[in-house]
């Protein structure tokens, strides 16, 4: 039967409402004449061969398209066929070509996939596209060789890339499964057998109960994969005695129950796969092991500016198990890797910054994903600095007599010694005379003619003295942690509105020479910014926040490319562009300005209204006003 899913529904409709006509078919399915042609005709005789001639689809200009004959063998059709899975969305049929090319199906050129998948050549050269980058960020490259798809792989990435690919269509499902409950996606039925891939479930969880071991998510399902893999794809091997050298006794031991309840044998390349996982799982239990990492302590140390033992416990636990997996080739996948770049550029880049520098030490090179989880541990970090910040200097006015000013103070001790320190007790006809180096003060008495705020309350402190008094310390946290540093770093010829279509290496290069002419920076740093995006793209929903290497930057700035018609960034399109030429000058002030920035990227109303701005000084002062009217 070679009928597929939507001609299914085109036999449903004609059975309900026979008889049809062409424009009946083309308004209720939204497909071209010629389409419903090619149904018509697939259906036609297909329904003539699995009917043995009973059944008869009549396609006449007079009298419509109808069906004779015995007419309720099209309800069974419609019963049994309608079960069966088909990969029809984007990401079904792409995983399918990859596991196809993999498990060599037999399926292995356009024309194969086209008829397989009933679909069009150019859908399945244009899911050929997603297929190609997908492969080639995985290490491997799809060549077409007379016609002929094939993917080739590194022998060294071969277990890796096929456990990636499975990892990212069933990852998921397989953190919900268990021994008693295993589900497959649909896609991957065609390839692995459901009661096979149960008995590993039971194998590995029976394993890892008896050696009291705990398995992380990602370490869970790259052992479930990978055994599946070799059950489903591998041939038995006969062991000999030099095999298991050097090899875990875990591993040992799970090699015998996979012999005894399955009977397979894996090879010495299998086991030293095999054994490298149970590395991987033991190293990540034994957690004095992971913390104390002397030497990748000391590095990451070395590399930061500004820390504390969380933080730098922290990376050490997650980099040590990220060092095993990249020596295993085992790529972390992260679903949250665009929203952490969007919500945390800078810990998102002091990831990368870290990153980069222990490639050189350990020989592996972090990607998008990897950088995003370590990110985290940097914006934890972040958020408890900002936790810590110092508290708000108060001064208590009160001409009443100190008693009462004791009393104040007390009470404001009790209820916010956590985020005010009380600096000195003053009375009123003092106050013009002193420097006052406070933030605000709290009075008693109404007061005249001060250079600082100030907030009148009740010596009893009540609730509404207490209200206001916080609106106060919120108000004055927020200008200490602002301080307008953003926007003045933002000049008005620092801002470039783009009329004409272009890319961001052509952007990118005329933007540096345009600095360094400003005397801005030093000569380089428009390659810089390009060296940094190819990288990691900093582009996300139109916004792209490029920024090259600090020592490269004279003078502290921020600089806007507006396009409004879209920067071919990569694989995005940019109409926002905020190069960020930052350096040590202003370390302290990098939370701020990022705080800053991200009100800005994240109010998609300002956004469009500094897209539609023709001017340069309209674009600084909605940027001033921080929001759009």
């Amino acid at each position: 039967m070679r009928i597929n899913p939507k001609e299914l529904a085109v036999v449903n409709f004609i059975d309900q409402f026979q008889p049809v006509h062409y424009v009946d078919i083309q308004k209720e399915f939204k497909i071209s004449k010629p389409t419903v042609a090619k149904y018509l005709r697939n259906i036609s005789e297909n329904i003539e061969q699995i009917s043995n001639h009973k059944v008869q689809l009549i396609r006449s200009k007079r009298s419509g398209i109808y069906f004779i004959g015995n007419t309720k063998i099209i309800a069974e059709i419609l019963a049994n066929y309608s079960k069966k899975w088909f990969p029809a969305s984007p990401k079904d049929r792409q995983i399918y070509i990859v596991a196809s090319l993999i498990f060599k199906n037999g399926l292995d050129t356009v024309a194969k996939f086209s008829n397989k998948l009933f679909v069009s050549r150019r859908t399945v050269e244009h899911d050929l596209k997603k297929v190609r980058k997908f492969i080639q960020e995985n290490g491997g490259q799809l060549s077409n060789h007379n016609g002929i798809l094939k993917i080739t792989l590194p022998e060294k990435l071969k277990y890796p890339f096929m456990i990636n690919i499975i990892h990212q269509y069933w990852g998921q499902q397989l953190r919900v499964s268990n021994k008693h409950n295993v589900t497959l996606p649909p896609v991957l039925k065609n390839f692995f057998n459901e009661n096979t891939v149960r008995q590993i479930f039971k194998i590995v969880d029976q394993f890892l109960t008896d050696n009291y071991l705990q398995a992380n998510d990602y370490e869970y399902e790259s052992l479930i994969i990978y055994l599946v893999l070799q059950i489903s794809t591998g041939t038995n091997s006969l062991q000999t005695l030099a095999d298991f050298d050097d090899k875990e006794k875990e591993t040992i031991e799970l090699f015998k129950l996979f012999q005894n309840k399955l009977g397979f044998k894996f090879s010495n390349e299998q086991l030293i796969y095999l054994n490298n996982l149970i590395i991987l799982i033991k190293t990540e239990n034994d957690t004095q092991k992971i913390t104390d990492n002397p030497k990748l302590k000391e590095r990451i140390m070395s590399y930061l500016n500004n820390y504390d033992n969380r933080l730098i416990n922290g990376l050490v636990q997650h980099l040590s198990g990220t060092i095993h997996r990249y020596k295993l080739g085992i790529k972390a996948i992260n679903p949250y890797t665009l929203q952490i770049k969007q919500n945390f550029p800078l810990a998102f880049d002091q990831a990368l910054d870290l990153g980069q520098k222990l490639s050189q030490d350990y020989k592996l090179q972090l990607d998008d994903n990897e950088s995003a989880f370590i990110a985290l541990y940097f914006q934890s970090f972040i958020e408890r600095q900002q936790n810590n910040n110092p508290k708000i200097k108060v001064a208590i006015v009160c001409n009443t007599g100190l008693g009462t000013a004791r009393l104040l103070e007390e009470r404001l001790r009790q209820k916010m010694s956590n985020i005010i320190q009380i600096t000195r007790i003053l009375v009123a006809h003092d106050i013009n005379h002193l420097n006052l180096y406070e933030d605000f003060i709290i009075s008693t008495i109404p007061l005249e003619n001060l250079p600082i705020p100030y907030i009148l309350s009740s010596p009893f402190l009540t609730t509404e003295d207490e209200n206001k008094i916080k609106q106060m310390i919120t108000q004055i946290q927020k200008q200490h942690y602002q301080k307008n540093i953003f926007t003045s770093l933002i000049r008005e010829d620092l801002i470039f509105i783009l009329q004409d279509k272009s890319d961001m290496k052509k952007v990118l290069t005329s933007i540096g020479l345009k600095l360094q002419t400003k005397g801005l920076v030093k000569d380089n740093y428009g390659n810089s910014l390009i060296k940094r995006e190819q990288i990691s793209s900093t582009a996300v929903n139109k916004i792209a926040l490029p920024h090259a290497d600090p020592l490269l930057v004279k003078t502290p700035f921020i600089a806007l490319i507006i396009s409004p018609i879209g920067i071919t960034w990569g694989q995005n399109t940019v109409n926002i562009a905020f190069i960020m030429g930052l350096n040590d000058s202003i370390k302290k002030q990098l939370r701020p300005i990022y705080h800053s920035l991200n009100e800005i990227i994240s109010n998609p109303l300002l956004i469009k209204k500094i897209i539609s701005s023709n001017s340069s000084y309209d674009i600084l002062n909605h940027i001033k006003k921080g929001s759009a009217d």
